[in-house]
């Protein structure tokens, strides 16, 4: 009995060295409030006022791109909740991962431009930015053979973007070009296709190759490799290309009630979680609670629950209520919006598995 005791109090211990509690901070931007959630070595306010000064004219929205490539942050998620003539956003950031075990994998070496078909496609997005994601909210309802509803789907997409005046690039999408991917994705639907996507994705040098292949792999929702393969493109080194990946695999989750198997992926999910990739945070809660897997939820969070409890303790309601959804599914036990008492459920639980 006191060996387990004592086995049971050096890990937590343990967990209290490596997996330093986070917080929540909130600061006043001219466009609005913005909360930050992960924040390790900034302040809040010291790192807003750095990207003020950086860029005066640029609102809350532009934090995203502003934190990886200027001020070296792993990854970071903006999100906007309108409040009347006002905004509120939330931003979720990763500061460094493990230098020695890095989350970004390495640009695969050989680059190759691509063909005609796939240039002059990636022409038509680089003019309507907005399309991609047009064209694969609606794919799902496309490939049920549900086109009406399809279409009904192009006609109302970004009605959340209108405010931030976006109005004419997404009314400037016409029925024609969403056409146009749509096709583009049927060609590919077979398994000569399917293999030249999954080459693409994991061994081409051209990020805009890449980025296509990981959308144009919407047709394989019943492939579990592919699955899989687009788990592992949350670590690809362009954004765009793990963004488009968690895209995809959210439209699947929506439309397509298929039994996952995610056991192969937990790796990649327990890091997503842990703040190393916190873009892709949301993504995993969802693929995680709709797998009811609860085994599973458990192994994702042993040692691993700050950036989930940071989110917890969100001034942010929306935040807040999605990690408590996401904590009382993968648990089964309800500790309401209490994060200590989360944090000692699961530390206890993860101890009495290390003690078995």
């Amino acid at each position: 009995m006191r060996i387990a005791l004592t086995i049971t109090l050096t890990i937590a211990l343990l967990l209290l060295v490596v997996s330093p509690r986070l917080n929540t901070q909130v600061v006043q931007t001219p466009s609005g409030s913005l909360e930050f959630i992960g924040l390790k070595s900034w302040s809040a306010q010291q790192l807003w006022d750095s990207i003020y000064a950086r860029y005066p004219d640029e609102g809350a929205h532009a934090c995203m791109a502003v934190l990886r490539e200027e001020f070296g942050f792993q990854d970071a998620l903006v999100i906007l909740y309108p409040e009347g003539d006002s905004m509120r956003w939330v931003a979720l950031v990763s500061e460094e991962g493990d230098p020695n075990n890095p989350f970004v994998l390495e640009r695969p070496p050989t680059s190759h431009p691509l063909d005609s078909t796939w240039r002059n496609l990636h022409d038509l997005f680089a003019e309507w930015r907005f399309l991609p994601q047009v064209a694969s909210s609606s794919y799902p309802h496309h490939l049920k053979g549900m086109d009406e509803t399809a279409w009904s789907v192009v006609n109302s997409w970004g009605q959340n973007l209108i405010p931030l005046g976006y109005e004419a690039e997404i009314a400037g999408i016409d029925s024609n070009m969403v056409k146009r991917v749509w096709r583009f994705w049927d060609e590919l639907r077979s398994t000569e296709g399917r293999d030249q996507l999954l080459d693409i994705l994991s061994n081409e040098g051209n990020d805009t190759a890449r980025y296509m292949a990981a959308q144009a792999l919407i047709s394989f929702h019943d492939d579990m490799s592919v699955r899989q393969k687009l788990v592992e493109a949350f670590r690809d080194p362009n954004q765009n290309v793990g963004g488009n990946a968690a895209q995809v695999l959210e439209l699947w989750n929506k439309h397509f009630h298929e039994p996952v198997d995610w056991s192969s992926s937990i790796p990649t999910f327990r890091r997503v979680l842990g703040g190393e990739a916190s873009s892709h945070i949301m993504t995993v809660m969802t693929l995680i609670m709709d797998s009811g897997d609860r085994t599973l939820g458990l192994k994702l969070l042993q040692d691993n629950t700050e950036f989930v409890l940071a989110m917890l303790g969100s001034q942010t309601s929306e935040i807040s209520q999605r990690a408590y959804e996401f904590l009382n599914a993968v648990s089964g036990q309800d500790f309401g919006m209490e994060g200590e008492d989360w944090r000692e459920w699961i530390q206890e639980t993860s101890s009495s598995r290390a003690v078995r």
